[in-house]
């Protein structure tokens, strides 16, 4: 058995033996020849940021180093023999269409070539030892910043970073501290890379499963010899390589990459070598050119110079084969469209076939048109040749079209102008035959309006007259009627003077207020000429001031009178009663509102009465005692307001009626200012938003201007009830008293 085994081996060597023979020695082979790249330019617009980890050194766990394990070798090993020396052929140049193979080209962005965009470095995790381990080694892994966890390639530049090309995860630049990823979105040509290489110029050559990438340095080609330093930015024009571009196979080998003596780098690949002398490659600097080729119309192809022969469309030509209303000036040299085109409107589909020219890389041209006159912007970029305008309206355009090739670099745009004419009914002629029939309309129309008018007007004259003496007669009774409703008018108006001057005489007299009071004032609006509002003060026989301010029940010609009947009940209590309490006046006033009322006619009798205030000033002690209904008192006492508070039933008939007044004292001290005052000004609606002034407004407005004189704050709440009320109307009389201790 084992001699069989040996004989078919002894077969195997033979013929392998002999194909060695057969082929050609390497020791005489030539120099191979140099196969030019072409590549583009990765717009960085497109790519997404690399994902950047950095390192802390600080942090890196040591894990000592072990013996390594011996094994045997296995028995079973064959001798080689003598190595034969094969004679290299010249290496294979593609050649389309030239002696030499083109340069490589750059795809462009939109404006101008590409720079790579630098990515934002992200501080990395730190390397990790695996558990238990019993040497010291490192590692770094997806869960440390990597993109991928298996590595076929790694390179040290010149600057000291690492490169790591990586299955499926890209090219990761690691400067100690961070990660910098690389990958087909910022422009790679595939994610497997299987070898990197720095040439003596700075920049990275990076072979992938699907071709060649370039990190081109500072973008200025090969011939430079400028390296970047360690502190400078790292912004590369990256190129791509693919079989266009002068490759024979895209599918490089792992780390079979060389740079040799005389500046050529060669790659091994699975269909041949491949080497790229550095010293002859160049980058495209030259701009493509753009010319006008064709244009259709209606989606038919037109020959300009032989419209019998080549025109059938029956929207173009009409029954003798001729051009329908289409004129141009002539025909461009060398191509076949129009110079000075003029198109009815209904053919108003063009189609534009355009070229671009770039002999280095005439794949990777791009286009970018627009129609002035219809397009706001530029068109994407496009590899078509050909721009189709539908439904055009009638107009004057140019059309724009521009190329830009491997050089990153527009050409020259290259306009069209032609025009578009109106159909018949939209023609200068016909909007002047629309205006001048328009105004022949309306002159017959106001022409047969007047005659009917007139007819109309001889109708109404006999009314007029007819209805001119019916109000000639009615307006003698109505001025009768508005005599008479004037003179009542008068009497009424005088009468309401005169309560107001009655009333005025039952007030506080200022000769009385003058003798007891040291500074006061008194704002008092009423709403109407008389008021349900009113302020009144007695000298009481010991020496004190009593003092009301009070809101009788309804306002103006109602409320006057009630405050007439309040008045007259606080007189009898002080003057015929002696009283001098001020609760006990007010439990007496209230008595007598109800008794007089009582018969006003209603079942439940008279409901009308007052709510206020009534203060004793005991000016000798500094005290103050006082009873109030509803109406609160506000003492202001430097920067702090106390509020006496109010029985929350009226000095008048009351499911409280029973109820005596609450009698308050409080101890006074010189500069304290006393505030009285009826609902009115918390009631006004005004402002922006139309709503109440409300009491805590007013509150924190005295406490602004409690340390100013007297008159001066009865200004200034003059001025911020009106400028609060605006233009809306006064909706309750106002009343406020203040006085200084």
């Amino acid at each position: 058995m084992n001699k069989g085994l040996l004989i078919v081996l002894l077969i195997f060597l033979h013929c392998c033996n002999d194909k060695k023979d057969k082929q050609p020695s390497l020791q005489n082979a030539p120099l191979p020849k140099a196969l030019p790249a072409r590549g583009y330019v990765v717009p960085p617009d497109s790519m997404r940021p690399p994902k950047v980890v950095s390192v802390d050194e600080k942090k890196l766990k040591k894990i000592p180093a072990g013996q390594p394990k011996i094994i045997p070798a296995h028995p079973n090993v064959h001798k080689s023999g003598t190595p034969k020396t094969v004679k290299a052929g010249k290496p294979g140049v593609i050649t389309p269409g030239t002696d030499t193979f083109p340069l490589p080209k750059v795809v462009p962005a939109i404006d101008s070539p590409f720079m790579a965009r630098q990515p934002k470095p992200v501080p990395a995790l730190p390397t990790r030892m695996k558990d238990a381990a019993t040497c010291n080694m490192q590692y770094l892994d997806v869960d440390q910043g990597m993109n991928s966890s298996y590595v076929w390639s790694i390179l040290e530049d010149h600057s000291g970073n690492l490169w790591f090309g990586t299955e499926g995860g890209g090219v990761t630049k690691y400067d100690g501290q961070h990660f910098t990823h690389y990958t087909e979105k910022e422009g790679l040509s595939n994610n497997n890379v299987w070898s990197i290489l720095e040439d003596h110029s700075g920049n990275l050559w990076v072979s992938t499963e699907r071709g060649l990438t370039c990190f081109v340095v500072g973008g200025a080609g090969f011939s430079t010899t400028k390296l970047h330093k360690k502190n400078e930015i790292f912004n590369p024009l990256i190129m791509v390589f693919h079989k266009e571009d002068g490759l024979k196979a895209e599918d490089f080998f792992s780390n079979s990459v060389l740079l040799d003596s005389k500046n050529r780098i060669w790659w091994g690949s699975g269909k041949a070598l491949t080497m790229l002398d550095l010293n002859e490659f160049k980058m495209n600097k030259k701009e493509p050119e753009i010319q006008l080729d064709n244009i259709y119309l209606q989606e038919n192809f037109v020959d300009y110079r032989h419209l019998h022969d080549t025109i059938t469309d029956s929207a173009i030509v009409n029954e003798n084969n001729e051009l329908k209303n289409i004129r141009f000036r002539g025909v461009a040299k060398f191509h076949n469209y129009p110079e000075g085109l003029e198109l009815p409107y209904y053919l108003n589909h063009l189609t534009f076939y355009f070229t671009g020219i770039d002999w280095y890389a005439p794949h990777k041209l791009k286009y970018q048109y627009k129609l002035e006159g219809l397009d706001k912007d530029w068109s994407q970029l496009t590899s078509e040749g050909k721009a189709d305008y539908r439904n055009i309206p009638f107009g004057k355009y140019t059309f724009k079209v521009k190329a830009i090739g491997s050089a990153g670099k527009w050409s020259k745009t290259l306009e069209y102008s032609f025009i578009i004419h109106p159909p018949w009914w939209r023609t200068g002629w016909a909007y002047t035959s629309y205006v001048i029939t328009a105004i022949a309309a309306v002159v017959l129309i106001v022409r047969w309006n007047s005659r009917k008018l007139r007819a109309r007007a001889k109708m109404l004259k006999i009314k007029v007259e007819e209805a001119t003496q019916e109000i000639r007669q009615q307006k003698e009774i109505v001025e009768k009627q508005k005599q008479l409703i004037e003179e009542k008018h008068k009497e009424i108006t005088d009468s309401i003077n005169y309560a107001e001057r009655i009333q005025r005489s039952l007030l506080a007299s200022k000769k009385l207020l003058d003798e007891h009071l040291k500074e006061y004032f008194i704002l008092y609006k009423p709403r109407d000429v008389v008021s349900g509002d009113f302020y009144w003060a007695r000298a009481l026989p010991d020496g004190q001031l009593a003092l009301m301010c009070a809101d009788s029940t309804g306002h103006g010609v109602p409320g006057a009178i009630m405050s007439i009947l309040n008045i007259a009940c606080l007189e009898k209590a002080v003057e015929v009663e002696k009283l001098t309490m001020p609760h006990e006046i007010l439990n007496y006033t209230r008595n007598k509102i109800i008794e007089t009322l009582k018969n006003d006619g209603t079942p439940e009798g008279g409901k009308d009465g007052m709510d206020g205030c009534l203060l004793c000033f005991d000016s000798k002690n500094y005290m103050l005692t006082c009873a109030s209904a509803h109406n609160p008192v506000w003492i202001v006492r430097g920067k702090k307001l106390t509020e006496i508070k109010a029985d929350k039933f009226p000095v008048g008939k009351h499911i409280r009626d029973g109820q005596p007044f609450t009698l308050n004292e409080f101890k006074l001290c010189p500069g304290d200012a006393i505030y009285l005052l009826t609902d009115g000004f918390g009631d006004q609606f005004g402002g922006p938003s139309g709503k109440k002034f409300k009491n805590k407004n007013l509150q924190e407005l005295l406490l602004s201007i409690a340390h100013e004189p007297m008159h001066i704050q009865k200004q200034k709440l003059e001025k911020a009830f009106e400028n609060w009320k605006g233009s809306l109307e006064q909706v309750d009389d106002v009343t406020i008293m203040g006085i200084r201790i």
